[in-house]
């Protein structure tokens, strides 16, 4: 692939991402999973499939931001309950 490519670093690192989470819920060790902010975990959030994941809940390791930061980690969250049914 072409690095130089609009969006692949960011992609790759989000599929990367995205597998290393469901690889880590499906484990099943962990019950809470603490989430901090950022693009490149929006980017793998973006990336994750839909999958059953109930028995997990995702905490904030942050404060409140604002709704106007770039990559919002209660949205992030949001998004990574919605997709896995997890309690957010």
């Amino acid at each position: 692939p072409d690095l130089g490519e609009d969006g692949l670093p960011l992609r790759a690192l989000g599929l990367a991402g995205a597998g290393f989470l469901r690889r880590e819920m499906e484990r099943g060790e962990d019950r809470v999973i603490g989430i901090g902010h950022g693009r490149t975990l929006a980017a793998a959030v973006h990336q994750l499939p839909r999958f059953e994941a109930a028995g997990v809940r995702f905490v904030s390791l942050l404060g409140g931001l604002t709704r106007n930061y770039a990559a919002n980690p209660h949205d992030v969250m949001h998004r990574l309950a919605e997709k896995t049914g997890a309690q957010a």
